[in-house]
Formats: structure tokens, C-alpha cells, sequence
């Protein structure tokens, strides 16, 4: 039997694809439908791009506007971004993509591509991702960990990350670092973590990165607050 689902009203041109996205030669590779049905809350949305890209988005419940974008993580890899969305709840989300060109400094970034999501079914945890900086996005990819839930004991987190021309990689933990090791061959930097819990909780781990010859400037790229 098929139950036919009122979407929400939303202003006219405001789903799918937005001009700029022709502009920019980037295109759909999983998700070409604006009105998603899923029956998970973990969706994988992938765009091909023909140069480099930044890719920015936000995320926000679409009856409320409640904003939900650390539940959202950016994967960028040659030529492909992919976008790991893990709702929250269920319910309706209206979940825009934006982006411009690596080489573009303008502080502009249009719109590219805007969806809505409804999502009948919460599968997995929704833990928030760490939140991303804007070096980020600049061609960099996680294999993990993709967020770190809180630790009641001492644990050990192995990291293994993508980050192009980067120099020296370290991840701090309340002060203490610990510098990852690069493996030329694959271009990733790995490394395990050590999580001491606190007694007042609120830990927050960083993903740091030197680029260049200054090896003194670093740039924040993640933090996980756990």
C-alpha cells in the first residue's frame, strides 16, 4: 500500500540544481532528484567536479529552521566531493550545497545545489562530526575517525587522513600533541591518539596542519568536541 507524503511548501526555485552549478562544471553523481525519500538517516551524497572545488553547506530542519549542519561532513577527493549527512531525527530537511573555486578568494560562495530530505527511519547514531575549517575543505578526506564519541576510559583513536601539501600534521589533545606520520606512497598521514577522559568532560581534540616552509604557522582543519 502507498502512502502519498505532503512535502512541505517551499519558495518557488529553491530545490535542485542552481545556475552556478553549470558554471562551475560540477555535476550530480548519486543524488540528480531535490526531493529525497529515505527510510535511513546516513546518506552519502556525491558531486563530480572539473576543477578544484571548496564545498561549504548547511543543513536545517525544515518546518522549525532548527540548524543541524555539524551533522554534515565533507569528503573531497580528485575530481568527486562527498557529502556524509547523518540526520538527527527524522522528519523533513532541507539541506543546501554550496561551493566555489579553490582559486576564488571573494568570501562568495553561491548556491550550487539544494535538496530536501525526508527521512522516515534513524538507523544509525547521529553523532556530530568535528567541525571543519576552511583549510578543510581544500582537497582533504578522512578514513577516520569520522567522529569520536565520548570516552569513559583511556582510549586509543587511530587517525588516518588526506591532506594535500601539507608539510607537518598533528593532532592536540588539551594542549598535548601528537604528530602523525606521513606514508609518501599513499599521501596519508596516520597516527593513534591517546583520550584521557576528564572529570569535567568537554574534551576537544584538533586536527592541526602545517603548510610550507614556515613550520611554526599551523592551520586548525577539524575540531571534535567530545
Amino acid at each position: 500500500e502507498i502512502h502519498t507524503v505532503q512535502l512541505p511548501k517551499l519558495p518557488s526555485g529553491l530545490l535542485g540544481l542552481q545556475p552556478m552549478l553549470v558554471k562551475y562544471g560540477v555535476s550530480t553523481i548519486t543524488h540528480s532528484d531535490p526531493v529525497i525519500h529515505t527510510d535511513t538517516n546516513y546518506l552519502e551524497i556525491r558531486f563530480g567536479t572539473s576543477q578544484n572545488m571548496r564545498f561549504t553547506t548547511s543543513l536545517f530542519e525544515t518546518e522549525t529552521q532548527a540548524e543541524y549542519s555539524e551533522y554534515v561532513f565533507i569528503q573531497s577527493e580528485m575530481n568527486v566531493i562527498t557529502l556524509l549527512v547523518c540526520l538527527p531525527k527524522t522528519g523533513f530537511f532541507t539541506f543546501c550545497v554550496h561551493g566555489n573555486l579553490l582559486t576564488d578568494n571573494s568570501q562568495q560562495i553561491p548556491g550550487l545545489f539544494n535538496y530536501l530530505i525526508h527521512c522516515n527511519e534513524m538507523k544509525v547514531d547521529a553523532i556530530p562530526y568535528p567541525k571543519q575549517y576552511g583549510f578543510w575543505k581544500e582537497g582533504c578526506s578522512m578514513m577516520k575517525p569520522l567522529a569520536i564519541k565520548p570516552v569513559l576510559e583511556t582510549t586509543v583513536v587511530p587517525f588516518k587522513v588526506r591532506i594535500p601539501r601539507a608539510t607537518i600534521v598533528a593532532v592536540v589533545v588539551d594542549n598535548d600533541w601528537t604528530p602523525l606520520v606521513l606514508h609518501p606512497d599513499s599521501g596519508v598521514w596516520e597516527g593513534d591518539i591517546h583520550i584521557e577522559p576528564t572529570s569535567q568532560g568537554g574534551i576537544k581534540v584538533v586536527l592541526v596542519a602545517s603548510f610550507g616552509d614556515d613550520q611554526s604557522k599551523y592551520a586548525t582543519l577539524l575540531e571534535y568536541k567530545l
